[in-house]
């Protein structure tokens, strides 16, 4: 069947396959769900530990991510410290070689679906299976990191194409520099707008009691208040840095494998600084981008 094409092709490997749930396997197992996603990694500590398991009558190991629900996914040891402190026993193998997730496809309704994309191409898993993948409907199972939103960091995510990416910087330098340059100018108006000030009967009373009251408009009205977009934010582009003042920079690789490696350890650090807004440079559309998209696309859901 699909489930066991994939395997024999992928495992060990990065592709989490959902089969029906075996009568002896609990529910806490599968979240509670009649099915449930099978995978075999391919990195020697965790070969090990399994191997140790086994030798130890442990048929399997069922465990969620080590991260907080709808949280950046750690790819290191030292993000799963960072995020739970010593409410956890890390085992550590050091950075994980691939970064984003696995790839997940539903088994278990008889045609193969994939729920999740990750570093494997669409067109590797029909060459493995056979036959077309399906899109996910509203009957698929639930799984993990399939939600809109998810993979988020603190900081907001913004998706930019590489031209509107650069508009939004352009914007955003100039209006640092207009703050930079100091006070911004100002008309006087008199409280009332600039009508009132033919209107006003100004007696000597008024004007012994001191000036009158002012509101304070940056020239060209309120509207034109520049805003310091560039304040507390992080660019991941593959442009190289500009140099801008108060923008933490990261120069997204031209390899799809190296962005998803780094992609999930960009965003923490980027999170780590306290900024608080993440531009990305979207990358481009394509089949070995799908994987690094999707968990994009997530992270900048509202």
């Amino acid at each position: 069947d699909s489930a066991r094409r994939l395997a024999t092709a992928f495992w060990p490997g990065p592709v989490t396959v959902i089969v029906p749930r075996a009568p002896g396997i609990g529910a806490a197992a599968a979240g509670g769900q009649a099915s449930i996603g099978l995978r075999c990694p391919s990195h020697p500590v965790a070969q090990a530990l399994l191997r140790e398991a086994a030798r130890r009558g442990v048929a399997g190991v069922a465990a969620p991510s080590a991260n907080r629900f709808g949280r950046v996914s750690p790819t290191s040891a030292a993000h799963v410290a960072q995020e739970f402190g010593d409410a956890l026993w890390v085992l550590d193998g050091g950075d994980c070689p691939l970064g984003i997730e696995s790839t997940i496809v539903d088994c278990s309704r008889g045609r193969p679906v994939l729920l999740r994309p990750g570093v494997l191409t669409r067109a590797q898993l029909e060459a493995a299976l056979g036959e077309p993948l399906w899109a996910a409907d509203d009957q698929a199972p639930r799984a993990s990191g399939t939600l809109a939103s998810h993979y988020a960091p603190q900081a907001r995510v913004r998706l930019w194409r590489p031209a509107a990416l650069a508009q939004a910087l352009a914007a955003a330098a100039s209006a640092a520099a207009q703050i930079n340059a100091g006070p911004p100018q100002v008309d006087l108006l008199p409280l009332g707008g600039a009508d009132a000030a033919s209107r006003r009967p100004w007696g000597s009373t008024q004007i012994n009691a001191g000036p009158p009251q002012v509101d304070l408009l940056p020239l060209g009205g309120a509207g034109a208040a520049p805003q310091q977009a560039g304040k507390g934010l992080a660019v991941y582009s593959r442009r190289e840095g500009v140099g801008q003042p108060g923008v933490l920079w990261r120069c997204q690789p031209a390899d799809p494998a190296a962005v998803a490696h780094e992609l999930f350890a960009v965003l923490r650090d980027f999170d780590q600084a306290g900024v608080a807004e993440i531009w990305v440079e979207r990358p481009p559309d394509g089949p070995a981008w799908e994987g690094v998209l999707d968990r994009l696309k997530r992270a900048a859901a509202p």
